[in-house]
């Protein structure tokens, strides 16, 4: 038996290796600190938000935001059925749902629950890009993580300095439901697409787990969001099929993440409307020539005029693009000077991507302008109509870092892009973190949040006797998740009629103490900012009111007597 001294000796050299591998393992991971200065720059914008009037937190919560917890407060907490519920075209099961409903299970708290189920997407699109540079077989790849997610934190940075601001729409990356979710879907589907390709070209049988995966992927993005067979599919296969005719891939290399794909996600669109209730695509879109015609009036005068006044997001759309198209055609031009056997698998699929990435951003334009989107031909709006164009747009934000990345990766050292790595997160980290000690701190934190017509209402209901009650789709769903007096507002039109949008049926004809009753209304809420809700509506439904009171620019009809 070592006497006790050497026993202490050997315990000192053991954690000095200890310690020595664990600072050699970082020095090989600087986007760990990356991911660090990204968390504190959310937890500012938390900060920040907190700070926030009125008027900029009423795009934040808002009924369209609070969509995705409502569904699993109505169904799990009060027991309502979700085969009453009525959902959009694009009802975002996943990621969006399923996120949002997980954080609320843990945090009970709506507002907190919607913020984590969006500040998870920026993650998401750094890991999706990470998935896809090992597939492209990119060297360095801490480098590509590390600077995306400086751009990550850079964005966030911005949102949280300005989150009153609504264009360029950065802040859509940090809520559910605004078709982010989806794009993350897209680029993942693209990842894993690219990683059975490569597989099956160096005649590596694809694992079983892998390609279920891969179909699980396309099932539940085929339920969410309709756009993911142009976004995602219709781009996947036209590339494949081009590779196919010009003899650079088999049928056999290629046919499983088509069929795949195509299958699973056919599958989930049929399934969300044989499980759910979901709007149809016609709500939205308007078939037609003249329509058509329209839209592509539209968009091309509010492209045009955006790419004139040299905006950003329209300038980096037509760089990304041009990078595409200039990888492609620098791929042609090496296939034709030095032929398919000298190109390798990684030249390929990076081809394979690049062309992907230039046909799904061609086609989100092409499917809202054929398709006559309301929002070009009815509204005439462009800048509204770029919510459904992340491919054009967002896109383009990390993917002309990874491609800065790449570059850099092949020309740079180990040590000199490890260093260049650890320069850039460390700046990143000292920024976040001196605006982080600056930001004062909130009198209210975001999640305590109600916005003044439910502070209002919630202030009155015990002396009103308040219980029930309708509003417009923009202000009926903040009274009931954020009331704390228990108060319940259901959406109503402009000639009083149930807005079954985004809703549950059964509101309108069950109480919640007893469904056997309906809910008697005891308050109206009229001047909704959308549905132009008249006090001659309400009293032709409802009868003269008991009373009518005022706050801000919103009147409430009140109908039941005072305690």
């Amino acid at each position: 038996m070592p006497p006790p001294e050497a026993a202490a000796t050997v315990a000192d050299i053991h954690r000095s290796v200890t310690l020595r591998k664990f600072g050699a393992t970082l020095l090989r991971h600087p986007e760990w600190l990356g991911w660090t200065g990204f968390i504190l720059a959310l937890m500012l914008l938390i900060v920040r938000l907190g700070s926030a009037d009125d008027a900029t937190l009423g795009k934040w919560i808002s009924s369209d935001t609070l969509y995705p917890v409502n569904v699993f407060i109505d169904v799990f907490r009060d027991h309502f059925s979700i085969s009453a519920w009525r959902f959009s075209i694009a009802p975002c099961w996943f990621p969006d749902l399923v996120a949002t409903g997980v954080f609320w299970g843990v945090t009970a708290n709506p507002i907190l629950a919607t913020l984590l189920g969006g500040f998870i997407q920026i993650p998401a699109i750094v890991l999706s890009f990470h998935l896809i540079a090992r597939a492209l077989d990119i060297p360095k790849v801490f480098l590509q993580d590390t600077l995306l997610l400086a751009c990550g934190t850079g964005l966030t940075l911005y949102v949280a300095a300005r989150p009153d601001i609504g264009y360029p729409y950065f802040y859509e990356f940090f809520l559910p439901q605004t078709h982010v979710g989806s794009m993350v879907l897209v680029l993942v589907g693209w990842g894993m697409a690219l990683r059975i390709i490569r597989e099956e070209r160096q005649a590596r049988r694809t694992r079983l787990w892998f390609t279920a995966t891969y179909g699980a992927l396309c099932l539940f993005a085929g339920m969410s969001n309709i756009l993911f067979f142009p976004h995602m599919l219709a781009p996947l296969t036209i590339a494949l099929v081009v590779s196919i005719f010009f003899g650079l891939m088999t049928f056999r290399q290629s046919w499983l993440p088509v069929v795949v794909g195509w299958l699973a996600a056919a599958i989930g669109a049929v399934l969300n409307h044989v499980l759910f209730t979901a709007a149809g695509v016609g709500i939205q879109s308007t078939l037609g020539l003249e329509p058509a015609m329209t839209a592509l009036d539209v968009f091309a005068r509010g492209f045009g005029s955006k790419l004139l006044i040299g905006d950003a997001l329209h300038a980096g759309a037509v760089l990304w693009a041009a990078v595409c198209l200039g990888y492609v055609l620098w791929f042609l031009r090496s296939l034709v000077t030095r032929g398919v056997s000298r190109m390798g698998d990684s030249q390929l699929l990076k081809a394979l991507f690049f062309t992907m990435c230039l046909t799904s951003g061609i086609f989100s334009a092409a499917v809202i302008v054929v398709g006559g989107s309301k929002s070009l031909v009815e509204f005439k709006d462009y800048v509204w109509s770029m919510h459904y164009l992340h491919q054009v747009f967002l896109v383009p934000l990390f993917g002309l870092v990874a491609c800065a990345a790449w570059i850099c990766g092949k020309r740079l050292s180990v040590k000199l892009a490890a260093t260049l790595a650890w320069t850039v997160a460390a700046i990143v980290i000292l920024v976040t973190v001196t605006r982080l000690v600056a930001a004062p701190v909130p009198a209210t934190p975001i999640y305590a949040y109600r916005p003044p017509l439910v502070r209002f209402v919630d202030g009155i209901a015990k002396e009103k006797n308040l219980h029930y009650g309708y509003a417009g789709y923009w202000q009926a769903r903040l009274i009931t998740l954020l009331s704390r007096t228990g108060l319940r507002a259901y959406a109503i039109d402009g000639v009083m009629n149930p807005v079954l949008w985004v809703s549950n049926s059964e509101w309108y004809r069950q109480s919640l103490e007893d469904r056997t009753m309906r809910p008697r209304a005891s308050f109206v809420v009229l001047d909704d900012p959308l549905w132009k809700l008249t006090r001659e509506a309400a009293v032709h439904m409802f009868g003269e009111p008991y009373e009518e009171m005022k706050v801000q620019d919103t009147r409430i009809l009140i109908y039941s007597r005072s305690k």
